[in-house]
């Protein structure tokens, strides 16, 4: 696809293209009204020339050569042919005569009418060609304008979600951020609250994470917090709600789900992390391991409170050895 300001750019040329279409439709039509102006004067004066034609002789024919000399004062042929017929009336000749002076301008006259309609007809299929141009034009120009607002919208939508997904998720383990999590957290906790159900929640921390940066380097500790973020999006279930509290400490919410079986669940996680096999960028072996607290909503009034209760478990789990899951039932 065009990018936007390409597609600008040919709605600018296109635009001033029809800008110059538009200008030449108005000079032709203006033309044919011209045109059509001319063709209703030469129509009066074949009109008036009929009329002298029928009153050839006497004071009568004063009054149609009068007015053809108003209606032909363009055009000094026709003066001069009207000139000729006033002084042939002077000399009261035979009438035919003088038919035949009024039947040479009425002749003209039917001439120029004829060039008339033929310029005319030009004319007007000239400007209906431009018309369909213009029309052909200003409907590719709304195409086109059509075009770069999709384009836009598509371009800001896009960059919407990116910053909607940034905003809302980690970007080193693509886990939900601190603020979005405890966000989900509260409203677990206010359906738990409403439905009765149950609610685990779990924090778990990467075991001994600074002795891994001090050995190996951060760049190292990034890949195993990348590689521990992976696990755990593997790891849990279509609705439980994982995310980075900060450092290398993480908190899985897991709702609908009492602590007997987020125990269990929690372990499996443990036991998956304990067997895999990390290598340092310097090529030395690495073991990592993660120890586990999990608790089970018991009324807890705020987020806050209950991400205590499962720091504790996580100690818990830390003081017996680490490289375990502690469990804190609900009492």
């Amino acid at each position: 696809m065009l990018a936007s300001y390409e597609i600008k750019a040919a709605a600018a040329g296109l635009a001033i293209c029809l800008v110059g279409i538009s200008a030449a439709v108005y000079h032709a039509s203006t033309k044919l009204v011209e045109n059509a102006h001319w063709v209703a004067h030469t129509h009066q004066v074949l009109t008036q020339l009929e009329a002298a034609a029928g009153v050839v002789a006497g004071a009568e024919i004063r009054g149609p050569l009068e007015a053809l000399r108003q209606l032909t004062a363009d055009n000094p042929v026709q003066q001069a042919r009207i000139g000729k017929l006033e002084r042939l009336i002077q000399r009261r000749p035979h009438p035919e005569e003088i038919r035949r002076g009024v039947q040479e301008m009425a002749h003209e006259e039917q001439e120029l009418l004829a060039s008339r309609f033929a310029q005319q007809e030009s004319d007007s299929l000239r400007l209906k060609w431009m018309v369909v141009l213009s029309c052909a034009a200003a409907l590719f120009l709304l195409c086109v304008a059509l075009a770069v607002l999709f384009h836009d919208l598509s371009a800001f939508e896009a960059a919407f979600r990116e910053a909607k997904y940034t905003v809302a998720h980690d970007t080193l383990t693509e886990l939900a951020s601190r603020d979005s999590l405890m966000v989900q957290l509260d409203v677990a906790m206010a359906q738990a609250a409403h439905t009765g159900q149950p609610l685990s929640v779990c924090i778990c921390d990467i075991d001994r994470f600074k002795s891994v940066n001090d050995t190996h380097g951060h760049a190292a500790g990034d890949e195993i917090l990348t590689a521990f973020g992976k696990l755990v999006r593997g790891g849990i279930r279509i609705g439980d709600i994982a995310g980075r509290l900060g450092g290398d400490e993480f908190c899985i919410v897991l709702p609908n789900t009492s602590g007997d079986r987020a125990g269990p669940l929690m372990e499996r996680l443990r036991e998956s992390w304990e067997r895999l096999e990390y290598r340092a960028p310097d090529g030395r072996a690495c073991s990592v391991t993660a120890s586990f607290g999990v608790v089970q909503y018991g009324g807890e009034r705020t987020a806050k409170a209950l991400l205590h209760a499962a720091d504790q478990a996580l100690y818990c789990a830390k003081g017996q050895g680490r490289n375990r899951m502690h469990l804190v039932l609900a009492a």
